[in-house]
């Protein structure tokens, strides 16, 4: 069976931990948006315990509906043993999780080795 092909990230794995690298500069409103949202929960729902990280490293901005959709993400994963993870979020990014409170449902890292240890 083939991996689906996805246009707002790029998988990879490690062990047993799937890596997304979400692709967009900018994770405003819209269908791209809609479409990330959609290829995430997919990832999410293949099974039990998926773990996944997200790495923000190419993001610069996200608007309040992505706030929902992390959310909704870490809802579907916790329902099914996951867990999510991020990483290379720049600074304004995990201060408007933090202000959020969406750092007290998934923890954000550095690095991508940082996060990996913590699964």
């Amino acid at each position: 069976m083939t991996a689906p092909a996805f246009k707002q990230i790029q998988v990879t794995h490690h062990g047993e931990v799937a890596i997304a690298r979400l692709l967009g500069r900018r994770l405003i409103d819209g269908a791209p948006l809609d479409e990330l949202r959609a290829e995430l929960l997919q990832l999410a729902e293949r099974g039990r315990g998926v773990r996944l990280l997200l790495d923000f490293g190419a993001v610069e901005f996200l608007s309040s509906s992505m706030l929902d959709a992390l959310g909704q993400l870490h809802r579907t994963l916790v329902a099914s043993g996951g867990k999510l993870k991020v990483c290379h979020a720049n600074q304004q990014i995990v201060e408007v999780l933090r202000i959020t409170n969406l750092t007290r449902l998934f923890s954000v890292h550095d690095d991508t080795t940082e996060a990996l240890a913590a699964f």
